[in-house]
């Protein structure tokens, strides 16, 4: 982690399994709390100029999965650096349910990213209502593309979008300013 910290003024991150706690209130379950491995990590922390940051949702990120002798632990953790700090000084490491590993996922996220200029498209559920939705979604559905399912899938979803875009502005062309004039 020093060597990827290093003295570069460059904003740096590192999410990871690090296999060692830093508290002893970051593991539950039988067995004892590694003072020396714990110690250890700290220093490396320390001595790398990286800090944690802060995190939500569930509190361990590795669970043994066991039902007698059941353990589970704080493991896995975000590091930054003080310059992405600076940029980044509100992000906030999420801790997400298990689901296919022993390991929790983690999502870090800043409100002060910026948003993308292909930002994903949301579909309104009044456009389901509109007549010609479906017969839309079918059209744009039914051409012919090739590829691994998921390839197919996403290159259909990014045909659809600019159709049901465009239907949408001609279907409802005063829908921005409905929705400003419901919110106030």
């Amino acid at each position: 982690m020093e060597l990827i910290a290093g003295s570069s003024p460059h904003p740096r991150m590192v999410i990871g399994d690090f296999n060692a706690t830093l508290y002893d209130h970051e593991r539950r379950g039988p067995g004892r709390f590694g003072m020396g491995a714990a110690m250890e990590f700290s220093a490396m922390v320390d001595a790398s100029a990286m800090v944690q940051i802060p995190s939500s949702g569930r509190k361990f990120t590795w669970s043994n999965n066991r039902r007698r002798g059941h353990v589970s632990a704080v493991l896995d953790r975000t590091f930054v650096n003080e310059d992405w700090l600076k940029s980044f000084d509100d992000c906030i490491q999420q801790v997400l349910p298990h689901f296919a590993s022993d390991h929790a996922p983690l999502l870090v996220r800043s409100g002060i990213s910026l948003k993308p200029k292909n930002c994903p498209f949301r579909l309104n559920n009044f456009w389901l209502d509109h007549l010609d939705f479906l017969d839309l979604v079918n059209a744009t559905w039914n051409i012919e593309v090739l590829g691994s399912p998921t390839y197919i899938l996403a290159q259909k979803l990014k045909a659809l979008k600019p159709i049901i875009k465009s239907s949408s502005r001609r279907a409802f062309p005063r829908l921005d300013q409905e929705v400003a004039i419901s919110k106030s």
